[in-house]
């Protein structure tokens, strides 16, 4: 009984510790690639999370998005495009501004 329980103890810090480091990524980050040298994308790091292909506005999802009323998603899913949006304008005015 005792191994049993450390053994979940182990687990849950674990756990918590992978938490820990997923909460230190920003929830936006710019990335780009050489086989698509045109496109900027941005990485959603929180549910739900995704990658948005500016180029062309393809999105890609890693989560699978559930909701019982889909009018509440797609204006979940529009709110969270136009704020990846503003931070990429807001990264490139930084960017220009120095």
């Amino acid at each position: 009984m005792f191994l049993h329980n450390r053994g979940i103890a182990i687990n849950l810090i674990i756990y918590i510790c992978a938490l820990k480091k997923i909460a230190m990524l920003p929830r936006f980050l710019m990335a780009d690639n050489t086989d698509m040298p045109d496109a900027i994308f941005i990485v959603h790091t929180e549910y739900p999370r995704f990658v948005l292909n500016l180029e062309n506005d393809e999105v890609e999802w890693f989560d699978t998005l559930e909701k019982d009323n889909e009018v509440d998603l797609e204006a979940e899913v529009s709110d969270l495009i136009g704020k990846a949006e503003e931070f990429y304008q807001r990264e490139v005015d930084r960017y220009e501004s120095q």
